[in-house]
């Protein structure tokens, strides 16, 4: 989710992601970190299926970006496998 603080607060167990942008001389980048907050229960666990796909997506893009490719090349590979990952949906 994006956006400004609401009322919502944080449990334990509950996935957060902090993202930062910025931009120079029409040169831009971003970085994400996700983690768990606090200490998750087997009430909230974070589902560590969800964050291995994602690390494994992640690399597989990176691993797409070479030169020559085009931005559509490495995201086709973020997605691709990974529409079949033993995710659960809650």
């Amino acid at each position: 989710m994006h956006g400004l603080p609401g009322p919502y607060r944080l449990h334990d167990g509950d996935l957060v992601s902090i993202g930062c942008d910025a931009s120079v001389d029409s040169w831009a980048g971003d970085a994400t970190v996700s983690f768990a907050a606090g200490t998750p229960s087997p009430a909230n666990p974070v589902d560590p299926k969800l964050m291995e796909t994602t690390r494994q997506a992640l690399e597989a893009g990176v691993t797409a970006a070479v030169v020559g490719a085009r931005v559509g090349d490495s995201a086709h590979t973020v997605g691709r496998d990974r529409t079949d990952a033993p995710i659960s949906r809650r």
